[in-house]
C-alpha cells in the first residue's frame, strides 16, 4: 500500500535498507508508477542505514543482530541495513546505493552508542564522503 501512495503523490521515498532491499522495493516501485502514468525517476530516493568503521566482522555481525532484533518481520533484511566494514567496504557500499538510485543516506543514532558513532561520522566525512561529493 504504501509504495502505491508514493507512486502517486511522493516527491522522494525513503526506506530502512541498503542497496538490495532498495533495489528490490524499487522494483515494485516502478510498477506502481507505470500504472498511474508516473516516471519513477522523477522520485528521488534515500536510505537509512547504520554506519560501522571496522575491520572486525564480528562487530558487523553484532550490528546485524541488534538491528534485526528492532527490525521484527524485517529482519531478514538487517545485514542489508548495514553500511559497515572497513572504508573500503563502506565506499563499495556507497556505490551498489548510487547504482541502485539513492541520492542520500541516512544514519540513524539508535543502534550505537553515540560517542562511537561520532568517531565513525567523523571519520566517514573525512575519509569516505568526498569520494561521493557531488560539489
Amino acid at each position: 500500500m504504501t509504495l502505491r501512495i508514493v507512486a502517486r503523490n511522493a516527491d522522494h521515498w525513503n526506506v530502512w535498507g541498503g542497496p538490495k532491499v532498495l533495489a528490490r522495493k524499487s522494483v515494485i516501485l516502478e510498477q506502481h508508477c507505470s500504472k498511474v502514468g508516473r516516471n519513477s525517476k522523477d522520485i528521488k530516493r534515500s536510505v537509512n542505514m547504520a554506519l560501522l568503521i571496522t575491520d572486525n566482522k564480528a562487530d558487523v555481525d553484532r550490528l546485524a543482530d541488534t538491528i534485526a532484533a528492532r527490525m521484527g518481520s524485517h529482519a531478514a533484511d538487517a545485514r542489508d541495513t548495514c553500511l559497515a566494514g572497513t572504508p573500503d567496504d563502506i565506499r563499495e557500499h556507497l556505490s551498489h546505493l548510487q547504482a541502485a538510485g539513492a541520492t542520500a543516506v541516512f544514519i540513524p543514532t539508535m543502534f550505537r552508542p553515540l560517542d562511537e558513532l561520532r568517531h565513525d561520522m567523523d571519520r566517514f566525512i573525512a575519509e569516505i564522503a568526498p569520494d561521493f561529493s557531488s560539489a
